[in-house]
């Protein structure tokens, strides 16, 4: 095995907690590697013993592999000749990153929206942003988006009575009157003509 480099990641700790345990005289080089924030690029000497020490672990019995770790958390807590490679950045999760999006439609829900955008702003691939959507949501992402632009609608009925109703179709988000008319119907019932006829004052 070939190591041209050797990096360590602050979320892929190698058992300091029960090193420190062990050894108590450990619990400070244990706190400082937990603190870390950054993935670090070793060089040099240290990146030769450590991937050496990495190497041996492969074949060595529990006992030698604690011995092992405690020798590389030694070396690492001493090390300077390193570099950061990295930032550590918490995944999200899907919960955060439903929110995220959510705030994403309400923002731009007006202008011309495609799952190209979508899927670029969340991170992911056209396909998997589709899949993580409904999986999550359970409809589609573009009904989602629909929703979202009936509901400016709604609002715009309700509150702008000067309003025309063509207008509020494309401040809403709909490229045309039919397929806005259409949509309105189907999610709600009856037409946007309809829906503020019948929830104005008496």
């Amino acid at each position: 095995m070939k190591y041209d480099y050797v990096k360590l990641n602050p979320s892929e700790q190698i058992g300091p907690h029960s090193q420190a345990a062990v050894l108590p005289g450990f619990e400070p080089v244990v706190a400082g590697i937990i603190g870390m924030q950054d993935s670090l690029e070793f060089h040099g000497a240290s990146k030769a013993a450590l991937a050496r020490l990495l190497l041996q672990m492969e074949n060595e019995s529990q006992a030698e592999r604690t011995a092992s770790v405690l020798r590389i958390l030694s070396l690492i807590s001493r090390e300077r000749d390193v570099s950061v490679s990295g930032r550590f950045r918490k995944a999200e999760t899907a919960v955060e990153k439903i929110r995220k999006m959510e705030i994403y439609v309400t923002c731009n829900c007006r202008r011309h929206l495609t799952l190209e955008d979508a899927a670029r702003h969340a991170g992911m691939s056209r396909t998997r942003f589709c899949s993580f959507w409904r999986h999550e949501t359970g409809e589609t992402f573009m009904t989602f988006v629909t929703r979202q632009r009936l509901k400016t609608a709604c609002h715009l009925l309700l509150t702008r009575p000067g309003m025309h109703v063509s207008e509020i179709c494309y401040e809403s988000g709909f490229s045309d009157i039919p397929h806005f008319n259409r949509t309105f119907r189907r999610f709600l019932g009856l037409s946007p003509t309809e829906y503020r006829t019948n929830r104005e004052p008496r």
